[in-house]
């Protein structure tokens, strides 16, 4: 969704009347501040795609451990922390989008989820208590999907601190 919102910000960019050079710039200048942050439920997908080992899978399970992944500017997925529980995973994604997201009041947020419709709706609730310009929430697909598993959470945005 990182991509697709800078997608998306380009297609209104252009709706609007901004030349192909003005939209490309824009693309040019954000692709790096494009935020992608989220949750995964259950660690045995991350293990099946190489990215954690057995051990880890199956020691992260039995702790309730949720980590907090992220893109770096190269468009690798690192772990960025580890949480213990689901609400407090959401809650330090939540707290990225407001550490990072310098201009809220003018922002696209897109919320990405697998299979709970109902708790990405619940933080829509949550993220319009910061007033963001507008809220998208799309369901991940399947190829995404495989790799995250059911449950994944996640949000996209744009920010001012380029990626490192």
């Amino acid at each position: 969704m990182g991509e697709g919102l800078l997608v998306y910000e380009a297609c209104k960019l252009k709706n609007e009347g901004k030349s192909f050079d003005e939209v490309v710039c824009f693309l040019n200048e954000n692709v790096l501040n494009t935020q992608l942050w989220f949750l995964v439920e259950d660690l045995n997908h991350l293990k099946r795609g190489g990215r954690i080992s057995g051990t880890q899978a199956v020691v992260g399970n039995l702790l309730n451990i949720k980590p907090i992944l992220t893109v770096d500017k190269e468009g690798k997925l690192f772990v960025f922390d580890k949480v213990r529980g689901r609400k407090k995973s959401i809650k330090t994604i939540i707290e990225q989008f407001k550490e990072r997201c310098s201009n809220i009041k003018d922002s696209t947020v897109c919320i990405v989820y697998a299979n709970c419709e109902e708790e990405a709706k619940e933080l829509e609730k949550e993220l319009k208590l910061f007033l963001p310009k507008e809220i998208l929430i799309t369901p991940i697909r399947v190829v995404i999907g495989t790799h995250a598993g059911p449950l994944a959470l996640g949000l996209a945005f744009l920010s001012d601190e380029k990626k490192q």
